[in-house]
């Protein structure tokens, strides 16, 4: 069963969402038991190649690209929501600190 759900909208963030991917998957909870529902509102960038690169090297890790960018983080977030099997759901916000 998965725990937890780590929700983490995307848009336009590459220069910091490989710092945010990086500090979810070294948890220390086993891969099986958490999850990490990543869905990107139409970046221009270069994130969902990197989003894409991750799922591929992680089980956990699932990438859902939207069709129509919703204009804030509320639909991708609530995209992720619908989407997740956690029996907790965290949200996320990549953002530069």
């Amino acid at each position: 069963m998965v725990k937890i759900t780590a929700a983490v909208p995307t848009y336009n963030s590459e220069h910091f969402i490989s710092r945010c991917l990086d500090s979810l998957v070294q948890q220390t909870m086993p891969n099986n038991e958490y999850e990490i529902i990543c869905v990107d509102d139409c970046s221009q960038d270069g994130t969902v190649s990197i989003l894409k690169k991750y799922s591929e090297q992680y089980s956990n890790i699932t990438v859902i690209e939207r069709e129509k960018n919703s204009g804030g983080p509320g639909e991708p977030r609530n995209q992720a929501i619908r989407a997740a099997n956690g029996e907790y759901i965290f949200l996320l916000i990549p953002m530069i600190m």
